[in-house]
């Protein structure tokens, strides 16, 4: 459950991040000459970041129904392992698949991913995809 937990916080902290870093770029940028090769280069580079930033921002999207039925199965994986641990029983036969669909469901439908109508994410659509 923590590797989805931390997926998904890095997914949302990451936009702020390059944020920064583009602002820090376009400060950089400003101090160059006006006639430098290299401010004219980091200016295009920095608009191409910015486009891109949008169309992630317009076309990516998280499934929120696949990433709700993780939590569910997670906790359901936690209260099955909890259960198991208290009276020693069957409910690890219960646990194990809830949390392996739990955190499944976490880490493949929170992340932000180019999706259909039906929210199914688009094959070979990541982070970093370009169109």
């Amino acid at each position: 459950m923590t590797v989805g937990v931390l997926k998904v916080w890095e997914t949302h902290r990451a936009r702020s991040v390059r944020l920064t870093e583009l602002k820090t770029m376009a400060e950089l940028a400003n101090l160059l000459p006006d006639k430098s090769a290299a401010r004219k280069s980091t200016i295009e580079h920095i608009e191409a970041r910015i486009s891109n930033l949008v169309r992630d921002e317009q076309t990516k999207r998280r499934d929120a129904t696949g990433f709700t039925l993780g939590l569910l199965f997670t906790a359901g994986g936690l209260w099955a392992t909890y259960g198991a641990i208290s009276s020693n029983s069957w409910l690890w036969a219960l646990a194990v698949p809830l949390l392996i669909f739990g955190v499944t469901g976490i880490v493949q439908d929170g992340v932000p991913r180019e999706r259909d109508e039906r929210g199914r994410a688009l094959r070979g659509s990541r982070n970093n995809s370009k169109k």
